[in-house]
């Protein structure tokens, strides 16, 4: 079982809108230093694993934010092979997520081939955990959108383009900031 103080941080993680990256980052290290040391006695339990591989994520974003890509990369790679070692047979959200901001990292370095690998790993594992009619997935058709925009397939962009566009007012409506993103 996870300590009550790092159960009390995770919930905060999911609620905090990380005011100073700078600060967030210092936050994270430490979180993730105290679930590294913490209960020897209960060995890798998922629920531990899975924490340390949610401050990995979030420790990436933040060094991402920051664009420092390589210690980004380096956390969310680092946080997928924890997932992946999980979790070897089945997609999880967490894992699906973790492509995606992988796929996010290499776009922001230019590896534009390497960032579409994730962005339709990303995409297979969503449509397969949540069906083709999921706001996680407009989001990967969105990115696939941008990425094939980058490296100049124009069509196959506005396809992906549109389809992120129908699908989030689908289940967002028609004036939602999701949709707006849509036309951005």
């Amino acid at each position: 079982m996870m300590a009550p103080h790092l159960k009390v941080f995770s919930s905060h993680l999911k609620s905090s809108n990380w005011a100073s990256d700078t600060t967030t980052k210092t936050y994270f290290e430490y979180a993730l230093q105290i679930a590294n040391g913490e209960n020897e006695g209960e060995g890798n339990s998922h629920d531990r694993i899975n924490f340390i591989a949610t401050i990995l994520n979030n420790v990436g974003v933040v060094y991402w934010k920051l664009g420092q890509f390589g210690q980004a990369e380096d956390h969310h790679q680092h946080a997928l092979a924890l997932l992946e070692r999980l979790n070897p047979q089945n997609p999880t959200p967490e894992i699906a997520d973790s492509l995606n901001k992988l796929g996010n990292v290499s776009y922001s370095l230019s590896q534009f081939e390497k960032a579409k690998d994730y962005y339709y790993r990303s995409l297979s594992m969503r449509e397969e955990l949540y069906g083709d009619e999921d706001a996680t997935v407009a989001a990967s058709l969105n990115n696939l959108g941008s990425i094939h925009s980058v490296l100049g397939e124009h069509h196959i962009a506005k396809d992906y383009y549109q389809k992120s566009l129908d699908l989030a007012e689908k289940t967002y409506g028609k004036i939602h900031p999701h949709v707006a993103q849509s036309f951005v």
